[in-house]
């Protein structure tokens, strides 16, 4: 993973990865350090009616975001 994304991108090793629809679709769960998404700043914006998929474009823009 590390050499692929770069040591940094994936800081969790409690994730699984799997295709779906030609793309790889991570899913996991970590503490939530050292990823980009401030806990507070992402409460204030969904408590100022901001949708899920806002606040994740906002932390990760170069990320491509698909809420079912």
């Amino acid at each position: 993973m590390g050499r692929a994304f770069g040591w940094q991108s994936l800081r969790s090793m409690k994730v699984t990865a799997e295709e779906v629809d030609n793309l790889i679709r991570f899913s996991g769960v970590g503490l939530g350090h050292g990823v980009g998404l401030c806990q507070m700043g992402a409460r204030a914006m969904a408590l100022k009616g901001a949708s899920r998929k806002q606040i994740l474009q906002k932390y990760f823009p170069d990320c491509q975001v698909r809420v079912p």
